[in-house]
């Protein structure tokens, strides 16, 4: 059937267009396809499997079973022989490269004549006049320690602060800085300098600052430095934090 309105091909059987809903009227009775109302019953037919019965000898494979057992029993004595041929050359190898290895020689290293000990000279007392006459005994001076301390305790600094040390290099001598410093509160971190005198005033006022150190912010830090003569400051700054107190264990020396 066609569609009178869209020109649709339909079953025959349908009174409304599927496409575009146009009525198509009473199926024509002549035409019209019933579906049967029942499946008629087919006969299938199943193949039945079929048994043979064999009776016992007659398989071929039966008349081998000796041959293969010999056979089994030939390979196994040919392992065998493989297996001893194998240790005994193994062996034989091992005596000729224990026979063919050089004999390693030892020289004794000749004796060096012990270097003699320096036999310590005790140092005299010294003997001075006192203004009456008497001999005076005076004793050496102990010689004194050039190391300075910068710094060698624990302290706070508190949140946009910074703490500082100030320290001089005498003239006519090289000062060596060292030391280490840690930091525990907030982040564990804080920010060493170590600068000229003439820096402090950028340092304060947060310039651009010419430096001699600077360890950004750290846990932990090594200082080891040599400076010329003159002043300077050592710096442990905690201007990064906004509400955090730091605390810092600092332990610095000049020699």
């Amino acid at each position: 059937m066609i569609c009178p309105s869209c020109k649709s091909a339909l079953a025959d059987e349908l009174r409304y267009c599927l496409h575009c809903g146009q009525y198509l009227g009473e199926p024509d009775e002549t035409t019209r396809v019933i579906p049967p109302r029942f499946v008629p019953k087919t006969k299938v037919n199943v193949a039945v499997p079929r048994f043979e019965t064999v009776e016992k000898g007659s398989e071929p494979w039966a008349l081998g079973t000796g041959a293969l057992v010999i056979g089994a029993v030939i390979v196994l004595i040919i392992g065998g022989v493989i297996t001893l041929a194998l240790i005994e050359w193994g062996s034989q190898s091992t005596e000729t490269r224990n026979t063919n290895r050089p004999i390693a020689s030892y020289t004794q290293s000749p004796t060096r004549p012990p270097t003699p000990t320096p036999t310590p000279i005790p140092t005299q007392p010294t003997i001075a006049n006192t203004p009456q006459g008497q001999p005076s005994f005076e004793q050496p001076a102990p010689p004194q320690s050039s190391r300075e301390t910068i710094v060698d305790s624990t302290f706070p600094v508190g949140p946009r602060a910074y703490q500082s040390y100030s320290f001089v290099v005498a003239a006519n001598r090289i000062g060596n800085l060292t030391g280490t410093f840690s930091a525990t509160g907030g982040r564990n971190d804080i920010d060493a300098w170590v600068i000229d005198a003439s820096q402090m005033a950028n340092f304060a006022n947060g310039h651009s600052t010419y430096f001699y150190y600077h360890s950004d912010y750290v846990s932990y830090g090594e200082i080891k430095l040599r400076l010329k003569p003159g002043s300077y400051y050592l710096i442990f700054s905690n201007k990064a934090a906004l509400l955090t107190n730091k605390v810092v264990e600092a332990h610095v020396y000049l020699n």
